[in-house]
């Protein structure tokens, strides 16, 4: 096949290519994943109570009895958690 053949696409056949992306974070969970997967586990049905136990199950903390109303406390809770946790808990 030349090069010229009109069945590769048209970058490959004019040799464009994208510089490869810069790796920005090497070690970490950035805050948008640390959303995107709380906001998810919202939009599944989960209950703010259901998240924090999971996430004081996998970070090794008790949850705050003082915690009792899902909105705004467990909630608040929960992304705290979420947020302030090292990146290979997360």
């Amino acid at each position: 096949m030349s090069i010229d053949s009109p069945k590769k696409p048209f970058s490959k056949r004019y040799g464009y290519r994208s510089k490869p992306k810069e790796i920005r974070v090497w070690e970490g969970a950035p805050e948008n994943l640390r959303h995107f997967v709380l906001e998810t586990a919202s939009e599944m049905g989960y209950e703010p109570s259901a998240i924090r136990n999971l996430i004081c199950s996998v970070v090794h903390v008790r949850p705050d009895p003082g915690n009792w109303s899902e909105y705004p406390n467990v909630r608040g809770e929960a992304q705290e958690l979420v947020y302030g946790c090292d990146w290979f808990k997360f």
